[in-house]
């Protein structure tokens, strides 16, 4: 009897093991795909201040080419 009683108590043990394996992974996973997007998003917003900071910077030097400034 006491066999049983071990070998139910180990295989709930498995159980819940498994169960909080996958909800770990399956957060790594939501978090990855949350963290690429908010990546390139910045990219994004980083690359378009760079264009309308040198747009402006070729407005104040009405019409100058920014390799001649540098």
């Amino acid at each position: 009897m006491s066999d049983f009683s071990n070998l139910s108590l180990t295989s709930v043990f498995i159980s819940i093991l498994q169960i909080t394996l996958t909800i770990i992974w399956m957060f790594g996973l939501l978090m990855a795909f949350v963290w690429n997007n908010i990546e390139r998003n910045s990219i994004f917003a980083g690359k378009l201040n760079m264009e309308i900071h040198l747009k402006s910077l070729e407005g104040l030097y009405s019409g100058d080419s920014i390799s001649n400034i540098m």
